[in-house]
């Protein structure tokens, strides 16, 4: 009986109603206050909302809030937005993973089953983009 819930007019065992409320009913800052009482009170509503990070929501293996926290903590900026985090995180990844494409690529082609640093040299210095882009770093040995 604790579960259902008696109508006293009708005299019927009815339901008792679960389901989340429509964001529509709800207006701007409302809504959002709704959807986090409901997600900290998922046990009685019945539903739970699982907790994502920025990585997950942009589908990125960077961390961006790591990377958040060091361009905060640089200070070249006093404020950092929150899309910046998760731009650079996306360049960094991309340029992450074309370095280790090219330099697996090299591996492969020395006959080599692991990446070594002198394989990132030798990717960075054929290509003429990355060149470029690190014509001043300098690879250990």
């Amino acid at each position: 009986m604790s579960s259902s819930v008696l109508d006293k007019q009708s005299k019927t065992l009815q339901e008792p109603n679960t389901s989340v409320p429509n964001s529509s009913h709800f207006n701007g800052w409302l809504s959002s206050l709704a959807v986090a009482t409901l997600s900290r009170t998922s046990d009685i509503v019945g539903w739970s909302r699982r907790i994502s990070h920025g990585s997950q929501k942009a589908g990125l293996q960077f961390l961006v809030g790591r990377i958040a926290r060091f361009l905060k903590a640089c200070k070249n900026a006093e404020r950092v937005g929150a899309g910046a985090p998760v731009y650079l995180s996306v360049v960094l990844e991309y340029l992450a993973a074309e370095v280790l494409e090219l330099a697996g690529n090299a591996a492969r082609d020395n006959t080599k089953n692991h990446i070594v640093p002198r394989h990132i040299q030798l990717t960075v210095r054929n290509d003429e983009e990355l060149s470029r882009l690190l014509c001043g770093f300098h690879f250990p040995n």
